[in-house]
């Protein structure tokens, strides 16, 4: 959600709700000064570090209120009930942290959590290379249809889903991944030997078997938005004898392929990237020229 109030949807109220709202078993502090409500579940906290640390609460809570005394029989002292659009989930995630994600504007925390992100997911293909063998986890590998349909089911039993924007982003993004990785499996695999190959005939027979193989026996693996999963050497025991100079060759195209592929990741996906083009500069024209999956 926008760290804009005016999207949050959220309204104060100056008494109890009147729905058998229930108290978190988490947080709720007797001298707790504001209640947040999100679902039915209510949260007894302290509206200082929410007016510290995030711009919404301190913008929302600036605004005019009614005395917690009017048109209710409570005492003044009773806190204000800010009810949000949020799930309880997610709420007390929030508060876990004490204090607020980025759809509250807290840069800090954003921060933090893009670093730590960019440990698994990094923005350049030479960091990404040397983590090839390590077995992060691929960003890209998401895009399975099922999971984005159904949305993630917290433990609570709520489910977050896509909006619909981004469910169009997500499909269009699979599709060009995998136009881009049958483009670039095609183009590894050209049928022909290095210029340096030490046994032509046999290797020219074999990489063009491979070569006219591929829509068939490795339609699977070709037809997939996994485009950073290796082909190489795991189709090596396809080709038994190829010679040392061809390995190299297949090797240098695959990797050369998927930089071009990541230098243009967010286009392909829709989004801006600071930083992103200047970083894979080295892929970014080569893969122009290669490519015309955008």
């Amino acid at each position: 959600m926008s760290g804009e109030a005016s999207r949050k949807r959220a309204r104060l109220e100056t008494k109890d709700g009147e729905k058998g709202d229930t108290e978190d078993a988490e947080f709720w502090f007797d001298d707790g000064n504001i209640i947040l409500e999100a679902r039915g579940v209510r949260f007894k906290v302290y509206q200082g570090p929410l007016v510290a640390h995030s711009p919404f609460f301190r913008v929302m809570l600036s605004l005019p209120q009614p005395s917690p005394g009017e048109a209710t029989s409570e005492s003044s002292d009773a806190p204000h009930v800010v009810a949000l659009a949020d799930s309880p989930e997610d709420l007390r995630h929030f508060l876990r942290a004490l204090m607020p994600t980025h759809k509250y504007q807290v840069d800090r925390v954003v921060e933090e959590g893009l670093q730590y992100f960019r440990t698994l997911y990094p923005d350049d293909y030479a960091t990404l290379q040397e983590r090839h063998d390590q077995e992060l986890p691929n960003a890209i590998c998401a895009i399975g249809v099922v999971n984005i349909l159904d949305g993630f089911v917290h433990k609570d039993g709520t489910c977050e889903s896509l909006s619909s924007a981004d469910l169009r982003r997500c499909l269009q993004a699979k599709e060009k991944l995998i136009t881009a990785r049958v483009q670039a499996a095609y183009r590894i695999f050209n049928g022909r030997p290095s210029i340096y190959c030490m046994n032509k005939e046999d290797d020219t027979e074999y990489l063009r078997s491979l070569h006219a193989d591929l829509p068939h026996e490795h339609v699977d693996r070709m037809c997939s938005a996994s485009v950073f999963r290796r082909w190489w050497p795991e189709l090596k025991d396809y080709i038994p004898g190829l010679c040392s100079e061809c390995d190299q060759m297949i090797r240098d195209a695959e990797t050369d392929g998927q930089g071009f592929i990541f230098a243009d990741l967010p286009l392909l996906v829709g989004v801006k990237v600071d930083e992103w083009e200047r970083r894979n500069r080295k892929f970014r024209q080569q893969g122009r020229n290669a490519y015309d999956y955008l």
